[in-house]
């Protein structure tokens, strides 16, 4: 795992769920200014950053040219 790349997933992953929080307290509260289709948006955002998260997470750690057994076929 590339803990750079992880962290901006988790990072755009938290600020997608507070942008659909913030909708859907609009969209409860005073439902002229958010419609459904901001909803379906920011929730494919949402999937799309749960997305990138569970695959840096799942990534395995690469292995150093330095540190590799040459001897060995992967």
């Amino acid at each position: 795992m590339n803990f750079k790349t992880f962290a901006l997933a988790l990072l755009f992953l938290c600020l997608t769920v507070a942008w659909f929080g913030v909708s859907l307290y609009w969209f409860f509260t005073c439902r002229a200014f958010v419609g459904w289709f901001d909803l379906a948006i920011a929730g494919c955002f949402v999937a799309a950053g749960v997305g990138m998260t569970v695959h840096e997470f799942r990534k395995k750690k690469r292995v150093h040219l330095d540190e590799a057994n040459k001897h060995q076929i992967p």
